[in-house]
């Protein structure tokens, strides 16, 4: 019995009948190649290209690359900031995609301690690269296939690591250490803790500066609320304001909303020790 959630489409080509069966919109044909694109890029490998048309490939790709994403950790906020960053950088055209030009413009085999030791060239690193980033023969890659790549490629390395990686391999692109964003939350909690009570002041000082009263603090509005801690524009930049602003925001939305931002505050200041 077929399985209803396989579909069959039956073909005539020059007078000869041809059965292809379906899952969705990809042939079955390939899901053997679209299997070996995933494992490949869980085994940081390349495959070998295949041409299945149009409308084929771009299922296939949208197949394996939901399923790449499914098993790749999350980012972190540093780690995705960077990423989005390089991104932009490269995408010189504005055009929302990379193609194998733009990112020969900017790569760096500095990246690639393997380069640096003579095992391989950076044309020869790049070629890799290449392959792992665009397996299935397209001639763009998207952000979404871009992030993914490197959370699962890079996923064992520290954030710091991870950031120093990307910063090299695409030009020296400058970001905010981790143990940095460490201190600036230290001084944060050092301040909420000496104003009385943690959740009292947390609620008033957040109140203060969600200027549109909507429970949610933007960019601009954490900046002003760093300043009621002691992090004015004085102590400290604003990448290193939007590195912290980053951290707590956790689902990537561009906010804080008072009830997730307030519980990990203070998470955090009741394991805290003010200096």
């Amino acid at each position: 019995m077929e399985d209803p959630g396989w579909r069959r489409s039956l073909k005539s080509k020059k007078g000869k009948a041809s059965t292809h069966i379906w899952v969705g919109q990809v042939p079955c044909g390939s899901l053997r190649w679209i299997l070996d694109i995933f494992f490949a890029q869980q085994a940081g490998s390349a495959v070998p290209p295949r041409v299945i048309g149009a409308s084929g490939a771009e299922s296939a790709r949208a197949l394996a690359r939901g399923m790449s994403a499914q098993s790749t950790p999350p980012l972190t906020g540093a780690r995705r900031s960077i990423l989005r960053r390089a991104f932009q950088k490269l995408d010189t055209d504005h055009d929302g995609q990379l193609t194998a030009s733009e990112l020969r413009a900017s790569f760096s085999g500095l990246g690639d301690n393997r380069v640096q030791g003579g095992e391989l060239t950076e044309t020869q690193a790049f070629a890799e690269l290449l392959r792992e980033l665009l397996p299935d023969g397209s001639q763009h890659i998207l952000p979404d296939e871009w992030e993914q790549y490197f959370a699962s490629k890079h996923a064992a390395l520290s954030d710091d690591a991870f950031c120093t990686k990307v910063s090299r391999m695409w030009g020296g692109l400058p970001f905010v250490t981790q143990k940095r964003v460490d201190g600036l939350e230290a001084k944060l909690l050092d301040s909420l803790s000496s104003q009385g009570s943690e959740r009292e002041v947390l609620t008033r000082i957040f109140r203060k500066y969600d200027a549109n009263e909507d429970g949610l603090l933007q960019l601009d509005e954490f900046e002003q609320f760093c300043g009621a801690f002691g992090l004015s524009r004085a102590k400290c930049s604003a990448e290193e304001i939007r590195a912290l602003f980053e951290r707590y925001d956790l689902d990537d939305s561009g906010n804080l909303a008072f009830r997730e931002f307030s519980a990990a505050m203070l998470n955090q200041a009741a394991g805290h020790r003010p200096r």
